[in-house]
């Protein structure tokens, strides 16, 4: 970076631009007060202070994307509800349609034995949002739809 004539005199408020600037570049906290005659101290002052304000940013942005997710989540947990509604296989608290494998989701999840096999049902009550990502709930909607339909055209 080409340093202007001057920038010694100018107040340290004015010279953090170059302190940053010069640091990116890889100069030290003593290279950098040589050239601008600042103390290190200062330099130590603008740079924590670029520092946090990009932590701050980093944060912000961070609380957004887990806003969103929220969001997400309560829309899954919205959906989940309505679809158990509907739902034939939701009977009680787990779900007879799912299939689990044990320690693969953190959730609530109960073994039984179908067929001689054992299985892991998932707590759809507890986990209402889960019921979002079923499509059983809509094929019976359709298929309901399509007979309604079929009887009336004939």
């Amino acid at each position: 970076m080409e340093i202007p004539e001057g920038v010694a005199i100018l107040p340290l408020e004015e010279k953090r631009r170059y302190i940053i600037e010069l640091r990116k570049e890889g100069k030290t906290y003593r290279e950098i007060a040589k050239i601008l005659k600042v103390s290190p101290v200062d330099i130590s002052r603008v740079l924590r202070g670029v520092v946090k304000k990009d932590e701050i940013t980093e944060l912000k942005e961070k609380v957004e994307e887990i806003s969103e997710i929220m969001d997400f989540y309560d829309l899954a947990k919205l959906i989940g509800k309505r679809n158990q509604t509907i739902c034939g296989f939701c009977k009680g608290e787990y779900c007879k349609l799912w299939r689990l494998q044990p320690g693969s989701i953190k959730w609530e999840i109960r073994e039984e034995k179908v067929k001689g096999e054992k299985v892991y049902r998932l707590n759809v009550k507890k986990h209402v949002e889960f019921c979002a990502l079923c499509y059983m709930p809509i094929l019976k909607e359709v298929l309901k739809e399509i007979k309604k339909r079929s009887e009336d055209w004939w």
